[in-house]
């Protein structure tokens, strides 16, 4: 009987991280089929709800339609480009128009007010270790 030759490479079906079947976290059977996972949190999440990560149009929130013929492309890959918003289908970052409009210049940023967030909270904890670290250059 000839083995059963299992891929070298996967992707976790809810976070998109490349998985070796070998050293998986964790793995489950869907519908015939074998998924593996990065993560014990990402398996547990995929059995929860299995549909929602194995087709996420189908799960995805309404929004507002964009403008026609808006082109998005993704920061880290510029070849990536689609008409409308969503996610990059090779690092999952959320695409960016090609073109800056002035309709979009009044909306705020959720990812800009999530880092500008992020920034103000670690501004005190960075200027004290700022000042801990000059005392003890000028101590003798």
């Amino acid at each position: 009987m000839l083995p059963i030759l299992q891929p070298t490479e996967t992707r976790d079906p809810v976070c998109g991280m490349t998985v070796d079947p070998r050293s998986a976290a964790g793995s489950a059977v869907y519908q015939g089929q074998t998924y593996y996972f990065c993560s014990k949190g990402c398996a547990a999440k995929f059995q929860a709800d299995p549909k929602k990560y194995l087709d996420p149009q189908a799960e995805s929130a309404p929004m507002e339609p964009p403008a026609p013929g808006v082109e998005y492309t993704c920061p880290m890959h510029p070849e990536i480009r689609k008409i409308g918003p969503g996610s990059c289908p090779k690092c999952g970052m959320a695409l960016e128009p090609v073109s800056v409009t002035l309709d979009s210049v009044d909306e705020v940023n959720p990812e800009y007010k999530d880092m500008s967030r992020r920034f103000w909270l670690s501004v005190p904890p960075s200027a004290v270790l700022l000042g801990l670290m000059f005392l003890g250059a000028h101590t003798p």
